[in-house]
């Protein structure tokens, strides 16, 4: 049959290595302590983990015989920088049959009636969950992009992307309008000083010399013109970013109705900013691209007066 649900209640706790707004760490040992809740506590059921390291193995080793999740996430664009849209969800052998599918499609199944809810699913799971054909010519192209991560070495791109980022923190930290204010109002633990806390993603907000916040779009526009590529926005990621951003539930209803997408150009709202300006730091970053950038932010930014 298409569907046949184990008896045993299960839990799913999901959460991410790295936040890919601000880039926060979140302790690995969480995997673990999740898979030890079960057991004997009446009514939780087994707990499964789901581990979304999309954003951390681009610069970091990840360990899953230390840290075994059932499931983890991983995107080749982030770690690579090319091919896009293409990543892979790693399952464990021991929950597959867990997984149970409401529907197939083509190239999942090895049977199935017209007739009757019936089809007999590819035996093996990494078939039987990618419904339709995958892009065989980006994967073919992902051999080049481990080549290069292993030639570099881990343990090199993490120390490079930690100074470069600890460089730009510093920098932008310090920045100060004629009058003491602030120049960026930054997001995450930069200031911890701690790489088990905080990954290489500076996410600011930029402010007027009165202390009123410069929108996110402008920033953009101006960046660009620049020749700087920066991401502006929540980054797909509302929950860290309203509240890095004191944007409350109901201010997000509210300001819907005035939004038409995420990526116009309504970045202000009631003097609050409803987005970030990321900048994220990888293997191919270097330091005269932070450079230039510091430089860039120090001569567009400093003494900023009203809407730049």
């Amino acid at each position: 049959m298409l569907t046949n649900f184990p008896d045993a209640t299960y839990n799913l706790f999901a959460f991410p290595a790295e936040d890919n707004f601000a880039g926060v760490k979140y302790p690995l040992e969480w995997v673990t302590l999740f898979q030890q809740r079960h057991r004997g506590e009446q009514g939780t059921g087994n707990w499964l983990t789901l581990l979304d390291a999309a954003a951390f193995v681009p610069c970091n080793d990840l360990d899953l015989s230390r840290y075994p999740a059932h499931f983890v996430t991983v995107s080749f664009y982030k770690m690579f920088g090319y091919p896009t849209g293409i990543g892979a969800l790693l399952v464990r052998n021991d929950v597959t049959d867990l997984m149970q599918k409401t529907f197939f499609g083509g190239g999942t199944v090895v049977l199935s009636s017209c007739d009757t809810h019936f089809c007999l699913l590819h035996p093996q799971p990494c078939t039987r969950f990618e419904d339709g054909t995958p892009s065989f010519l980006a994967i073919a192209e992902l051999k080049y992009g481990f080549d290069k991560l292993l030639q570099l070495g881990m343990t090199n791109i993490t120390r490079h992307v930690t100074v470069l980022t600890r460089y730009l923190y510093d920098q932008m930290a310090a920045m100060r309008h004629g009058n003491g204010r602030p120049v960026f109002t930054i997001y995450g633990k930069h200031q911890l000083g701690d790489t088990s806390a905080q990954g290489p993603i500076v996410n600011f907000n930029a402010m007027d010399a009165a202390g009123r916040y410069i929108g996110y779009s402008t920033v953009q526009d101006l960046t660009a013109a620049a020749g700087i590529h920066i991401r502006t926005g929540c980054n797909c990621n509302p929950g860290a970013c309203f509240d890095y951003l004191s944007v409350s539930s109901a201010e997000v209803e509210k300001y819907s109705l005035e939004k038409t997408s995420c990526g116009d150009e309504m970045d202000l709202a009631d003097g609050k900013p409803l987005g970030g300006v990321r900048i994220s730091l990888g293997y191919l970053s270097s330091y005269e691209d932070v450079a230039a950038l510091v430089g860039f932010l120090r001569r567009t930014f400093v003494n900023a007066a009203g809407a730049v």
